[in-house]
């Protein structure tokens, strides 16, 4: 198990649906281009990628984090589905991050890859805040000079 853990641990603890889901759809992402698949970026309301041409769409899941991996059951997504879309899940377990599409193991991930992919996503994501951010400034500015 990653030194990295524990505070890894915590800091997926801390994250909101949607970017828990970005986590994992980098992670899927990664691991499919680890695989040599063909994927391809959609995200469209819901699409995530295409890959090998079939559009998926991911589900990230912490519930199974006091488990190992060897004691999660591969399962198929369970919520609301659109037909024609293949469902993956990503699902952190206690030993190991475990990817499966539509009911059948696509890879695992170890702790120490997920924290190397945590650390390029956060650095990715700090770039898209400092973007928005200087976005949302200039909108700011323009308004304000157009009242003037």
């Amino acid at each position: 198990m990653s030194a990295h853990y524990h505070d890894l641990l915590n800091e997926l603890n801390k994250l909101n649906k949607a970017r828990l889901g970005s986590f994992g759809e980098l992670i899927f992402e990664s691991t499919a281009l680890e695989l040599n698949r063909k994927i391809e970026s959609q995200r469209n309301q819901c699409t995530d990628f295409r890959m090998d041409g079939q559009p998926i769409d991911v589900k990230t899941t912490l519930r199974n984090m006091g488990k190992r991996h060897e004691d999660v059951k591969i399962r198929t997504y369970k919520g609301r589905r659109v037909e024609g879309i293949k469902y993956a899940l990503v699902e952190f377990c206690s030993d190991t991050v475990q990817l499966s599409i539509e009911g059948e193991l696509f890879s695992f991930k170890s702790w120490s890859d997920i924290y190397e992919l945590w650390l390029q996503w956060n650095v990715k994501r700090k770039i898209s805040q400092t973007s928005e951010m200087r976005n949302k400034h200039k909108e700011i500015i323009s308004e304000i000079q157009a009242e003037l």
